[in-house]
């Protein structure tokens, strides 16, 4: 391909990367929002809570905020692969600085996203 056009194989595959750590590794995230939420002193182990939550509410409560997540963490890796390589490739800059400037882009665009999974994982499961 042409090294001015934008190839798409780095936004596919950081697209395809975060879909896949967000869909094996959801449940433990969940926890992880909610033991930060948490303003009570009972200490559990993740496994214990997540265990907890799945008596209370069934299987589909750690998989609550499934889509927002996966939609934030395709957008974050597929624009942060995309953005770096054409930094490198178009701008000549270094490895250093694309990175920088790809995960500042990336950070301020899907913010909002990050809000809506953080909410949506802290609410009492339906």
């Amino acid at each position: 391909s042409n090294r001015s056009q934008m190839d798409y194989r780095e936004l596919m595959s950081g697209m395809a990367a975060g879909a896949t750590a967000t869909l094996l590794l959801h449940p433990i995230d969940l926890i992880k929002v909610r033991f930060q939420l948490d303003r009570t002193t009972a200490k559990r182990s993740t496994f214990a809570h997540m265990r907890e939550l799945r008596a209370a509410y069934g299987w589909a409560a750690l998989y609550q905020g499934l889509a927002a997540n996966t939609t934030a963490s395709m957008a974050s890796w597929g624009g942060y692969f995309a953005i770096y390589e054409a930094l490198k490739r178009n701008c000549g800059m270094g490895p250093f600085f694309s990175a920088a400037t790809s995960g500042f882009i990336v950070q301020v665009i899907t913010c909002p996203l990050w809000v809506a999974k953080t909410r949506l994982c802290s609410q009492i499961p339906y």
